[in-house]
């Protein structure tokens, strides 16, 4: 009877096993509720299941006292769940396994580069108490799927998507998070400048940004010399024609 009792356990409660020393043991994932263990039901039994383990590593959530319980799987850790049976005449017997609960990975990412026609760099910075991060699943919100721990990623069109990433551990205990991301038009640089021609009695001209709300990265005069500041000006020290380029 017990030996029956115990491949009927292990095969209700199985996720994945291991067997060491004649201990049966499952590997579940932390988070789970209402996880189904069971044994063979004997008319007239009375049955009594109990955790042992760390405190609160797990609950018994429904059905002691009968052949089949729910349980909830609340933090990570390694505890023995035991069945004791009393039968119609008084006669004892009892069972156990071993359940290890693994840890829910930590998700987390940062994306950079939220500009159209340019590539947007996701990075994964998961991190996991136990274990191994082995998988990462990336949705763009766009109808487009990557993997990677790091991707890049080119939106068609401006606008809002909600990214999400799914990352799985070596046990197979999975999580996810969404962010939202806005993809921004392409910026357009636009500039003017006073005078209209320099000389060499006069060769400084004034140049302004004539987009208030872009940020000028850097002025390219043309002639090895540069600037950072949003309306600089600039003396041109000898005769030529110059092609300034604004980068904004």
């Amino acid at each position: 009877m017990r030996k029956s009792k115990i491949i009927i356990l292990f095969i209700i409660a199985l996720v994945s096993n291991k067997l060491n020393a004649q201990v049966m043991t499952i590997d579940l994932c932390e988070g789970i509720t209402n996880h189904n263990f069971a044994i063979p039901f004997t008319s007239g039994s009375i049955y009594q299941w109990q955790v042992h383990g760390p405190l609160g590593i797990a609950t018994i959530r429904s059905g002691n006292g009968t052949e089949h319980i729910k349980v909830d799987l609340n933090n990570p850790g390694v505890f023995k769940l035991i069945v004791y049976e009393t039968d119609v005449n008084g006669c004892l017997g009892s069972d156990s396994i071993l359940v290890e609960v693994h840890p829910h990975p930590k998700i987390n990412f940062t994306f950079s580069g939220n500009c159209i026609e340019n590539a947007t760099q996701f990075i994964d910075h998961s991190t996991i108490v136990a274990d191994s991060l082995v998988n990462y699943l990336w949705n763009f919100g766009d109808g487009q799927l990557g993997n990677g721990s790091s991707i890049f990623h080119h939106y068609q069109t401006t606008g809002f998507y909600n990214v999400d990433l799914s990352v799985t551990s070596s046990f197979g205990c999975t999580d996810s998070i969404t962010k939202s991301i806005q993809i921004l038009p392409k910026p357009i640089a636009e500039f003017s400048y006073n005078p209209l021609h320099a000389t060499i009695i006069n060769p400084v001209i004034s140049f302004t940004n004539e987009n208030a709300f872009l940020t000028p990265i850097i002025w390219d005069f043309n002639d090895s010399n540069f600037s950072v500041l949003d309306n600089p000006t600039h003396e041109f020290r000898y005769p030529g024609k110059f092609d300034v380029m604004l980068v904004v």
